[in-house]
């Protein structure tokens, strides 16, 4: 993993900042430090996070190029198939293993054992077949996050996209005539599948994570095709550089320019006011709500009077949901609630909209504000501190107080 690392940053163009290079390198082989925290959340906010998570898409860009460079050198639909399964079997080897690649590795293995023995095979039973076989082996991941997050999103596009991209520009247009054509038949699809991918995955983050990122859609038309170019050079550099390192040189600079670039757009999305916001957590129920009425949109094909009243009701019910913690406000006087941060401790003291943390820290879990202090606050309304108060500086106390000052505005220290 780190001689792939070497080669993929080997005669990269000097950067001003070392933010690309640790981009790069988490694009293309998932290593997470410390240095990327940073930036990693500004695509959160904006709604990019899967491009760097490695997971379905990665591997989707990977077997692609594979298999249409295979397709160029001739050959048969069986050796194409077990090219594309040993080169995802020796990508899993270079990556760090998590549980989004592994279920992506299952279903790109699984269509090319397809192309093996000739056999056609749904894609939306490939898909089943995967969460399936991965939740025999780790049933919690049911409830995780990144589960719901792939599946629903996965079969959102199989089975909505059509029909939102049929309603709004008719069937695309197989026999394009020029590449203006023929880039517009993309756009439209493009535009198509990311609105499904974000009216899928919003519920379900307004559930895990009390965020929405208005951006998400829009930025992916952009983002995505930009990304997979990257992991195109990028998968070609470090191949070349085991074999034909002055080859590779010449991949330097589009790969250089395409990661400034990447970057340069989250960042200035990211400085909009309203590339995220932070909503009160909704309960199961009301997801499981949202994501039915997200079917019912897409897949219906008139409007009738009906229909429109019953679509502008479940939008004024949103917003007046969305609303609701501005006129609400707790009951109690004084409310504090004792964070479980193992050994240490975070106090959260209430009255109103007034916020104050009395400690911020843990030993034993030196992730615990990612991981436990920000989440926990979210899921208790708080947007915002008045103060933090640290009690002595033991690290069990103060750890994560930096972590809170980034994530919240914080008054006084």
């Amino acid at each position: 993993r780190r001689r792939a690392g070497a080669w993929l940053l080997a005669d990269l163009p000097d950067s001003s900042t070392p933010q690309r290079d640790w981009l790069l390198v988490n694009l293309l082989l998932g290593e997470r430090e410390t240095q990327i925290d940073g930036w990693y959340k500004e695509f959160q906010r904006v709604g990019l996070a899967h491009i760097l998570a490695i997971s379905g898409f990665h591997l989707a860009v990977l077997a692609g190029f594979v298999l249409l460079l295979a397709r160029l050198l001739g050959g048969t639909a069986r050796w194409h198939g077990w090219l594309v399964i040993g080169i995802v079997l020796l990508y899993l080897v270079l990556v760090e293993v998590r549980m989004p690649v592994l279920r992506a590795a299952v279903m790109t293995i699984a269509a090319s054992l397809g192309l093996v023995f000739g056999r056609h095979l749904r894609v939306g039973g490939l898909v089943s077949l995967s969460a399936i076989l991965l939740l025999l082996c780790r049933p919690d991941e049911l409830f995780n996050a990144g589960f719901q997050l792939t599946y629903s999103v996965v079969l959102g596009l199989l089975y909505l996209t059509a029909p939102v991209r049929t309603r709004w520009f008719g069937r695309p247009n197989a026999e394009a005539a020029t590449v203006g054509q023929m880039l517009g038949e993309w756009l439209k699809t493009a535009l198509a599948v990311s609105v499904v991918a974000w009216l899928v995955a919003t519920p379900i983050a307004m559930y895990h994570f009390g965020m929405i990122s208005p951006l998400g859609a829009p930025l992916s038309v952009v983002a995505v095709p930009l990304s997979a170019v990257l992991l195109a050079i990028g998968y070609t550099k470090m191949a070349l550089a085991a074999f034909l390192p002055s080859a590779a040189m010449l991949l330097g600079v589009p790969l250089s320019i395409g990661g400034d670039v990447l970057l340069a757009i989250v960042r200035a999305m990211d400085a909009l006011p309203w590339s995220m916001i932070h909503v009160p957590y909704p309960s199961a129920l009301w997801t499981l709500v949202a994501l039915a009425w997200v079917c019912w949109w897409c897949l219906a094909r008139r409007w009738p009077l009906s229909n429109r009243v019953a679509n502008c009701s479940m939008c004024a019910a949103l917003a007046v949901w969305l609303a609701m913690p501005v006129w609400q406000r707790d009951s109690a006087a004084l409310r504090m609630d004792m964070l479980a941060v193992g050994d240490g401790s975070c106090y959260c003291l209430r009255s109103g909209s007034s916020a104050v943390i009395f400690d911020a820290g843990s030993s034993s879990n030196l992730d615990a504000g990612r991981r436990t202090i920000i989440p926990a606050l979210r899921r208790l309304g708080v947007r915002s501190i008045d103060a933090a108060v640290i009690s002595h500086a033991d690290v069990g106390h103060f750890s994560a107080t930096l972590e809170l000052v980034d994530e919240f505005d914080v008054g006084v220290l």
